[in-house]
């Protein structure tokens, strides 16, 4: 995201807060907050709408998504990828 959103990757000492003005700026929530808390139900919730948030921010930018939809999926996704 910072690559795409900024021109360049960051530097290895500073990587959570060169990341985050691009996060913040795509819209998606803060799982640390609800990690530090404890609330797993609160989490999971957060991480449903990360999932979504992470998929509109993909389109918006022309990136192509393979989602799976079931292990026959992924069977038959792998196969054409690397037959046994």
């Amino acid at each position: 995201m910072n690559k795409v959103e900024n021109g360049f990757y960051g530097a290895d000492f500073n990587l959570l807060d060169e990341y985050t003005e691009a996060y913040e700026k795509a819209g998606f929530p803060d799982l640390l907050e609800s990690a530090s808390q404890g609330d797993l139900g609160e989490l999971a919730r957060q991480v449903r709408r990360l999932d979504e948030k992470a998929i509109e921010w993909f389109r918006s930018h022309s990136i192509e998504l393979n989602i799976l939809e079931s292990e026959e999926e992924l069977h038959w996704f792998l196969n054409q990828r690397d037959p046994v």
